[in-house]
């Protein structure tokens, strides 16, 4: 039978129980370690709800200990964040979202990592995110500039810059920015450093960004942490999830940023004096909505020039350990998105130059649209690249992939196209991901149907 121990603060208040269930004896007679959980009561709760909720704590703990639910083995966080994120990816979850978790984990382990799961409290957590906010912790963000002669660096260690797009995973562009003295992300920097066995200090200055964590970004620390005992409580380790008691920033809503429709006129005019391929790129970014991945996921099998349409179905990624590969889908479910006519046009005008340029190289390209001079798939980071140059080059706005996806989803709103037929355009898992990301579209919209429906009916007609 299981027994239970309260345990006392300095001030003789109960602030747990120990519960201990005995696990037997070994072939010589030496008693076993119990089997042992720690429960806390929540604040609120009568002495009388506590009394009968520790006694169902304890039989519970009792019927997993004997159906062997339970191990004696106490592990720390650390441990059982790596175990749980190997878990996920060797059950599916997406390399970017896996790389991702693996960035957020030392942060997260410099602070709780050495602790026992089951000693883990909420304040414990709130004190990890009031780290997170502090000056500093920010060591990605921003932007730098190199501060000496790369070029020569380069020559001197006999590296070519191809070398260094090798090492780092950095698009060529992105690199060649970097090299030629433009100002580049304080991530491209460090990595290119890295590349060149520099220490980002000696090697480029620091020239703009905030060094604090945004809400965002701790918040997807703090989802981390709950995926982490969710499954701790799925195996029984843990009796509830200590993250759901924490209390994470809150995260300030933005107006999403989109394009006017006269700043797409203006894109579409400069465009018409770029590289084909390119041209065709930014086209089917505008003219679909669809994430970057997907667009350069693209392959020629897949265009129903027929119909205008495209079956979207495979997602370009680059990661630091697997390099640039495809993958489904971020919510697994492939789609058809029709384009216009024009795009349609541009596409065969593609296709055609395209089959020119290898066959002219005796190369058999891969059959993606977006193809390197190699005939390999491009890098799936090169667009952002290549449109924020683009941008500089003829004075535009500041140009991201995504933007285009935010601009199409406000304009078909803003047009009186249903939400559903939006959601699945964008290729969103639910229409509740579409109504949450533009409510403020959809605020206006239907401002403007209630000012149209009372010009239709209440407001009294001249004359």
């Amino acid at each position: 039978m299981a027994t239970i121990n309260p345990r006392y603060d300095k001030s003789g208040n109960i602030i747990s129980y120990q519960i201990r269930v005995f696990r037997g004896r070994d072939s010589s007679g030496k008693r076993l370690k119990d089997y042992m959980m720690t429960w806390r009561p929540d604040p609120s709760m009568t002495k009388r709800q506590i009394e009968r909720e520790v006694q169902r704590q304890a039989t519970l703990f009792e019927e997993n200990c004997k159906i062997g639910n339970v191990s004696t083995e106490k592990m720390t966080f650390e441990r059982y964040a790596a175990y749980v994120i190997d878990l996920k990816e060797r059950t599916g979850l997406k390399a970017k979202t896996v790389e991702r978790y693996r960035d957020m984990l030392p942060r997260i382990n410099a602070e709780i990592g050495p602790l026992k799961l089951q000693d883990i409290r909420a304040d414990h957590l709130n004190r990890l995110y009031a780290k997170l906010a502090a000056e500093g912790e920010n060591k990605t963000g921003g932007r730098a500039v190199a501060k000496i002669d790369l070029k020569a660096v380069l020559k001197d260690g006999k590296l070519r810059q191809a070398r260094i797009v090798e090492r780092t995973g950095v698009s060529s562009t992105t690199v060649s920015d970097a090299i030629k003295g433009h100002t580049v992300s304080t991530k491209t920097a460090q990595a290119v450093a890295n590349a060149l066995g520099m220490k980002l200090e000696d090697a480029f200055d620091i020239v703009e960004g905030s060094t604090t964590l945004a809400a965002k970004t701790i918040v997807e620390h703090h989802r981390l942490i709950s995926s982490i005992f969710s499954q701790a409580v799925k195996e029984q380790l843990v009796p509830s999830n200590t993250a759901r008691r924490a209390t994470p920033p809150k995260v300030p809503k933005h107006e999403l940023d989109t394009f006017e429709a006269d700043e797409v006129k203006a894109i579409l005019d400069a465009l018409m004096t770029e590289p084909l391929k390119w041209q065709v790129i930014t086209m089917l970014l505008i003219g679909t909505g669809a994430r970057r991945g997907e667009i350069m996921g693209l392959q020629w099998k897949n265009v129903d020039f027929d119909n205008s349409r495209l079956y979207l179905c495979e997602n370009r990624v680059y990661t630091r350990t697997t390099g640039a590969i495809s993958t489904t889908l971020k919510t697994d479910e492939s789609r058809y998105v029709t384009i216009s006519p024009s795009i349609t046009a541009l596409l065969r005008q593609w296709k055609e130059e395209q089959a020119a340029f290898f066959d002219h190289l005796g190369i058999t390209p891969s059959g993606y649209v977006a193809t390197a001079d190699s005939g390999k798939p491009m890098h799936p980071d090169s667009p952002t690249d290549w449109l924020a140059n683009f941008a500089k080059r003829h004075d535009l706005p500041p140009i991201h992939p995504h933007k285009f996806r935010h601009t199409q989803a406000s304009l078909l709103i803003s047009e009186g196209v249903d939400i559903l037929t939006v959601s699945k355009r964008l290729g969103h898992a639910k229409v509740s991901t579409t109504l949450d990301i533009y409510s403020h579209v959809l605020a206006k919209s239907d401002r403007q149907a209630s000012d149209a429906l009372d010009a239709l009916i209440f407001q009294k007609k001249e004359g």
